[in-house]
């Protein structure tokens, strides 16, 4: 199985494939001499991978012929949620009420409001 996660860029980074011709001869076509060879992907290196990749497979194809690679599994992100510090919210209270004064994000300082309504009965202090 080829792992990645939702977003990833698929690489086929070291893949190569071997050509066996009709007078019994082979070659070995790594992943940049494909091109040369008529050899293409689909999807291609690079493709941004999104849940409709998930259980497929990579199809390798020349000329007539194709073959599928291992099935790919996207996997969904996790997010990483940063609280901000100086914040206490209570129920019934929309965000868009809290201030954030004094904060510092890349060197810039001001005032923050943001547009969000706060839907849980949960007290948050950080």
């Amino acid at each position: 199985m080829l792992t990645y996660t939702l977003g990833e860029m698929l690489s086929l980074t070291g893949l190569s494939v071997k050509l066996l011709y009709n007078d019994n001869t082979n070659e070995v076509v790594s992943l940049a001499d494909f091109a040369s060879k008529s050899i293409s992907t689909t999807p291609v290196d690079g493709t941004a991978l999104n849940m409709s990749y998930n259980g497929t497979s990579i199809t390798v194809s020349c000329g007539i012929y194709s073959v599928n690679t291992n099935t790919l599994m996207v996997n969904r992100m996790t997010p990483v949620v940063n609280w901000p510090t100086g914040l206490t919210a209570t129920y019934g209270q929309t965000l868009s009420d809290i201030s954030l004064t004094s904060f510092s994000n890349s060197g810039l300082h001001g005032r923050c409001s943001p547009m969000m309504s706060a839907t849980r009965e949960h007290k948050h202090t950080t």
